[in-house]
């Protein structure tokens, strides 16, 4: 286990092996510059967008470095970063892949383990297992 990532640092980390993210970001902090509390789950949606493009258009090397990072997340975030690696980015990755016939399983080489274990989670949560998350 590594050090903590705290909120604060889960965008700079995405942004320096994602830079596609980048004017997104910029575009996203303008639009809420007034707003002390952002809603970064808009932004982790626009990822899961970009993320889903990628993997639909074949680039998967890029991915496969931002996985890793998500993994970090889940594995060294505190309790905001580790939800919103899960419930804000991973469940938008699935419903993104759905509604764009990206076979979501296809994903998984470039997963780590606990973020397969999150992902298979997320998926029993769905299919009616309330306690999938918690398990």
């Amino acid at each position: 286990m590594g050090s903590l990532i705290i909120k604060e640092n889960m965008f700079p980390e995405i942004l320096s092996i994602y830079p596609k993210l980048t004017p997104y970001w910029h575009e996203f902090h303008e639009e809420w510059a007034e707003v002390d509390e952002k809603p970064l789950y808009l932004i982790l949606s626009k990822l899961a967008d970009l993320i889903v493009g990628d993997f639909k258009s074949g680039q998967k090397s890029t991915l496969k470095c931002l996985f890793s990072l998500i993994e970090k997340f889940v594995l060294d975030g505190d309790q905001y970063v580790r939800e919103a690696a899960i419930v804000g980015l991973l469940e938008e990755i699935q419903t993104k892949s759905q509604r764009n016939n990206v076979d979501i399983s296809s994903m998984f080489p470039l997963m780590g383990e606990h973020t397969k274990s999150k992902w298979v989670a997320l998926q029993k949560f769905w299919d009616g297992n309330p306690h999938a998350l918690f398990d």
